[in-house]
């Protein structure tokens, strides 16, 4: 007949066995935590962007420091201009989704959403916007470009 050790003793040995067995730590050395990727707004309008918001942002999407909120915060974008920004992107996040408000000098303002974890794996960009132009959404390698004003409507 078999006899069966306490819990805790299991619990000891296991811990025993864990401090006593060597870990070889050089080989999480090159485990990547983040991978860089690139966000270009171009503004093709006439008006400037006077203020960016940024919203709806999980702070373990993108390493600390480097996500959108930061990366955007009191930044404007002058008319016919492009600017681009570097965002980390957690390599362990599912997904790396914000909402971003472009609030231009002539009043107007236009929302876009877009999961950045799309420039790393090319799986599902969520890309959505709403303004009374066209935003036009592209991914090049590791960068994801919009093209805002493009084709205005009404024109």
């Amino acid at each position: 007949m078999m006899k069966l050790c306490p819990l805790s003793t299991l619990v000891f040995t296991a811990t025993i066995f864990a401090l006593t067995t060597s870990l070889d730590i050089s080989s999480f050395t090159s485990l990547k935590l983040t991978s860089a990727t690139y966000i270009i707004i171009q503004n093709l309008r006439h008006s400037p962007v006077d203020y960016v918001v940024v919203r709806d942002v999980d702070p373990f999407d993108f390493e600390s420091g480097s996500g959108p909120q930061e990366k955007f915060k009191d930044l404007s974008i002058p008319a016919k201009r492009a600017i681009e920004r570097q965002l980390e992107v957690n390599t362990f996040a599912s997904r790396a989704p914000f909402t971003m408000d472009l609030i231009f000098n002539d009043g107007t303002t236009a929302t876009f959403h877009v999961n950045m974890k799309y420039a790393v794996d090319g799986k599902n960009a969520e890309f959505a916007y709403e303004a009374p132009f066209n935003i036009n959404f592209r991914k090049q390698v590791d960068r994801c470009s919009f093209f805002v004003g493009e084709l205005e409507r009404g024109i």
